[in-house]
């Protein structure tokens, strides 16, 4: 893995760095706006070593998607159907701040909060303990989010659920603390 300090890495416009195995995933700069843009999965991992063979890691996602009914529906890392895979043999403390906003008029909005851990032993996953969930804030109580397992994928799911003929917009921000071993 490549590592950098600043000034280090100099992009000029229209000069992009490949993030990952594939070109999925890019790092631009835009000469217009003067910023650098991730283009593709906005994933990020960082492995903490505390040892040899330490298995200790840190990871951020944001998931999104869109709601038109009140219809259950997940959030995707790509919106569409990536999911957070969860290894065997791993414990998962995960915080997630879900947003949402109506974008089709009346700009209504919502905030919620949620926190828990899930383990997978054995090929089995499972949410250990209570989940806490808040509501920080919500224009409409119709609106609602949770989070379950999927034992299909062996996946952690963030679930939202909008309102009939309402176009609303879902952002999530997931923060996991992990050990394997």
């Amino acid at each position: 893995m490549a590592k950098f300090k600043s000034g280090d890495l100099k992009l000029k416009t229209d000069q992009k760095i490949t993030l990952g195995d594939s070109d999925e995933s890019t790092l631009t700069f835009d000469s217009d706006t003067d910023t650098l843009e991730i283009d593709g999965d906005t994933t990020f991992r960082d492995k903490l070593i505390q040892g040899p063979n330490s298995n200790h890691f840190c990871t951020t996602y944001l998931l999104y998607n869109t709601t038109t009914d009140n219809t259950q529906t997940e959030l995707f890392i790509d919106g569409v159907s990536s999911s957070i895979i969860m290894p065997d043999d791993t414990t998962w403390a995960f915080h997630v701040i879900i947003t949402a906003r109506r974008t089709d008029v009346n700009g209504e909005s919502a905030a919620y909060e949620m926190k828990g851990v899930i383990d997978r032993n054995s090929g089995t996953i499972n949410v250990v303990g209570d989940l806490i969930k808040d509501v920080i804030y919500e224009d409409t109580d119709a609106w609602d989010v949770s989070i379950e397992v999927s034992t299909d994928d062996n996946s952690l799911v963030i679930l939202v659920t909008g309102e009939n003929s309402k176009t609303i917009s879902w952002t999530a921000n997931i923060e996991i603390v992990d050990v394997t071993g």
